[in-house]
């Protein structure tokens, strides 16, 4: 997100179903990956999420899952234009979801 793996986003709560995370690329972009690294906070991953992508920020398509949760998760599917990414957490965990890199590739 920033480029420093020592700062992070965190849910600051146990983590559920439905909670999601949105990035907006700032325009229209190419990829077919997408990274989220957790840093140091290495059992603060998702144990599973559904990964979508969007143009408008408001019709969503779903692209991939991350079915095994580690502090790398890594979701590649067929390359997509889109302005808008978002993950959506699956399952339930008590630790918290914390994401200190999150990089798009293509």
């Amino acid at each position: 997100i920033d480029g420093d793996i020592t700062t992070r986003y965190s849910s600051g709560a146990g983590q559920a179903p439905g909670q999601w995370v949105e990035m907006d690329l700032g325009q229209a972009e190419t990829f077919d990956t997408i990274e989220l690294d957790t840093g140091s906070s290495v059992t603060d991953f998702a144990p599973s999420a559904d990964v979508y992508v969007s143009s408008d920020g408001s019709t969503w398509t779903k692209v991939d899952s991350i079915a095994a949760g580690s502090p790398v998760e890594v979701a590649s599917f067929a390359s997509q234009t889109a302005r808008y990414i978002k993950v959506v957490n699956t399952g339930s965990s008590g630790n918290w979801w914390s994401i200190a890199e999150f990089n798009v590739y293509d």
